[in-house]
């Protein structure tokens, strides 16, 4: 019989006469804080301070506690919370409720643009529209206060649906039209809507004897709709999150006693609220079914989990004690045992989401082939497990490993791929194996052997990292640093690829060379060789859009550079400083190698962008 412990180190992203807990706790010290908003990751919030990055934990609402961080202890203190502001009417989602004021016609004609909307909390609101008076005739417009479900969102255009009424349309259909400025305004108690950029206008917290800092109050407030966005979004709410917590608000949100629920993959014992069971559920169902896709191969069984809030809860339950002191921390690990053929794996988890996911796809490994492979690629493969999304290839990660990898110094891939690894070490070495993972399945170079390569390690073959790239390791290497340098959500591997294919060729006198190059990609290889000191002219044909529905630009971009023809100088697996080209013109080549060519844009925006530059080359004469 083997055995095997898989476990994740919960990534930290994130008056005594009102503190209590399990344990002597002291309140060293109050302090104010403000900044801006890193990361909200769980019951963390991270925020950029004059002093760096500072985690500071709070009370969700319905827990009645905050888990600490250091040795698993319950405090209960009250975190009061205030956020408000205005967001984009992009984040409309169907099936939402929502109020505003308008002037109505029978039967349902808006006289004038809504500017501004509030999204109802009570699921159970009456949908309704209430007129200030009776209207005297069609044409006559009387003040009313609606409240109704949102159907779609087109353009300016918003379909809403209620009861029918002598205000609405047939079948009770709504229809206004919205101003170009219309926002939603947000006055909310809770964190769920708080992303990286807004404001925390004022912060006080109490730094405590076990080193951990935790929110008494939290003022913050959001971004302005559009504000800091280089590119205009198209209004559209057809892509909505289906795992938002307003698509399921006919579950309850109040935390509940331990109870058992299943899916056709999962039984989960949990005393989270109905809401979040659900919704973990079916993030859960998704992520089997893309890694199932992924493998080619399903999932012959069920996985089962222990997703604990509040572990006084769970006294009665013979819980396995390794598993609660992973909840403790508060992490997860999976236990995993096979006698034979039989194999079984079981998962202990806190109620992060991230961190039951994560478990699950080392249960998926265990279960499917018999073991998750050396660390690096067991841990690696379940950091990507809880971050898949169905048909994108974009990085879509806690914005916390954003800012970590790009912070530190680089680590070498050939220590990442290390043997003698343990799991659980830290999160940050999860990090590291989440990029040199994620690069591999999704850059078309390495992808097919990435895949037979993880198979193979998790049946029991004898195939390692050294012996199927052994060959690549250099190009590996090179594509790794760069991907750890210029990644972030939005950055799309297979558009940065690196060609390994193109052959250069030196561009003798008095010859032209073409190169088209893609608005949408990254380095691309113009197949010409530069000869260091040498002077090169050059010319750009045609246009190319560095959004869906941005302005056309030549070579030259616009006023601020973005959409510039930019080159760099391959050589020996190091690339020259950045050479701005533009429309026409001529440059010297600083130093022998590979001509390189992009759309300068950023790395993370490259996707929308649209359109190809054909690059005419001349060496001069001179």
């Amino acid at each position: 019989m083997g055995t095997r412990v898989c476990c994740f180190a919960a990534v930290c992203i994130g008056m005594l006469s009102h503190l209590c807990c399990e344990a002597q706790v002291n309140i060293l010290r109050k302090r104010s804080v403000v900044g801006k908003v890193a990361s909200v990751v769980g019951d963390k919030l991270t925020i950029v301070t004059d002093k760096g990055d500072e985690v500071f934990q709070y009370e969700k609402p319905g827990d009645g506690f905050i888990l600490l961080s250091k040795g698993g202890i319950r405090l209960r203190f009250k975190s009061t919370i205030k956020v408000s502001g205005r967001i984009p009417v992009e984040n409309l989602q169907p099936n939402q409720l929502v109020s505003f004021k308008a002037l109505l016609s029978k039967p349902g004609k808006s006289k004038e643009a809504i500017t501004e909307l509030q999204l109802v909390k009570d699921p159970e609101a009456r949908l309704a529209i209430t007129a200030a008076r009776e209207p005297e005739n069609s044409r006559d417009f009387v003040e009313c206060d609606v409240v109704a479900k949102v159907e779609s969102l087109r353009g300016t255009s918003l379909s809403l649906v209620l009861p029918k009424q002598p205000f609405t349309r047939s079948g009770g259909k709504l229809r206004i039209k919205l101003g170009e400025d219309a926002a939603i305004r947000v006055d909310d108690m809770r964190l769920d809507r708080v992303k990286a950029g807004d404001e925390v206008v004022s912060l006080v917290a109490a730094d405590l004897s076990t080193e951990d800092s935790v929110i008494e109050s939290v003022e913050i407030k959001l971004l302005k709709p559009n504000e800091d966005k280089k590119k205009q979004i198209p209004r559209s709410i057809v892509k909505s999150d289906p795992f938002a917590p307003s698509n399921y608000l006919k579950y309850s949100d109040q935390p509940s006693k331990p109870r058992d629920v299943r899916s056709a993959h999962f039984l989960i014992h949990t005393d989270v609220s109905d809401r979040s069971a659900k919704i973990l559920l079916d993030k859960l169902e998704r992520m089997v079914g893309l890694i199932s896709g992924y493998y080619g191969k399903g999932l012959g069984g069920v996985i089962e989990c222990y997703v604990v809030r509040d572990l006084s809860q769970w006294r009665e339950y013979s819980l396995d004690p390794t598993g609660v002191a992973k909840i403790k921390e508060p992490a997860g690990v999976t236990i995993s045992k096979s006698l034979g053929r039989r194999r079984t794996a079981v998962v202990y988890s806190c109620d992060d989401h991230g961190v039951v996911q994560h478990e699950a796809v080392h249960a998926f490994c265990h279960l499917t082939f018999g073991s998750t492979g050396p660390t690096w690629y067991s841990e690696g493969m379940a950091e990507m497990g809880q971050y898949w999304k169905d048909k994108t290839l974009k990085v879509d990660i806690n914005p916390a490993v954003i800012r970590y990898l790009a912070k530190a110094k680089p680590k070498r891939m050939l220590d990442i791929v290390a043997t003698g690894q343990i799991t659980g070490d830290s999160w940050q070495a999860y990090a590291w194996r989440w990029a040199l993972c994620h690069l591999l399945a999704n850059n078309p170079n390495y992808n097919s052997r990435f895949k037979a390569l993880g198979v193979n390690m998790m049946s029991g073959g004898g195939a390692s990292f050294e012996s199927v790239y052994g060959d690549v390791a250099n190009e590996i290497s090179f594509e790794y640093d760069q991907f750890v340098k210029n990644f972030g959500n939005g950055y799309r591997v297979d558009l940065c690829a690196w060609d390994w294919s193109s052959k250069p060729k030196p561009l003798p006198v008095g010859r032209n060379h073409l190169a088209t190059i893609q608005a949408n990609r990254g380095w691309q290889s113009a197949r010409l060789k530069l000869n260091s000191g040498k002077k090169y002219e050059f010319v750009c044909k045609g246009q190319w859009q560095t959004s869906e529905t941005g302005t056309p630009f030549n070579g030259s971009g616009d006023d601020a550079g973005t959409g510039k023809l930019v080159g760099v100088i391959f050589d020996d697996y190091k690339l020259s400083r950045v050479i701005e080209l533009g429309q026409d013109g001529s440059f010297i080549a600083e130093t022998d190698g590979h001509l390189f060519l992009r759309c300068k844009d950023g790395f993370t925006e490259l996707s929308d962008n649209k359109g190809e530059l054909k690059v005419y080359f001349r060496r001069s004469v001179k």
